[in-house]
């Protein structure tokens, strides 16, 4: 699936950039008023759900 999302994350310059990676690896659909701060709180809230969700399985 390409490289991991902290190498991936650790190689971009830019708030943009960010959001675009986390639109395309988490498939979060973020519109342009969404602030940085918003889409980050979107992707802790996103990774929680990843987590919770391979904890039950």
């Amino acid at each position: 699936m390409g490289e991991p999302l902290i190498e991936e994350l650790g190689k971009i310059n830019g708030g943009d950039l960010l959001l675009d990676v986390m639109e395309r690896r988490l498939g979060i659909e973020l519109g342009t008023d969404v602030s940085v701060g918003d889409g980050l709180q979107r992707l802790r809230s996103e990774c929680l759900n990843v987590v919770d969700s391979q904890r039950t399985t």
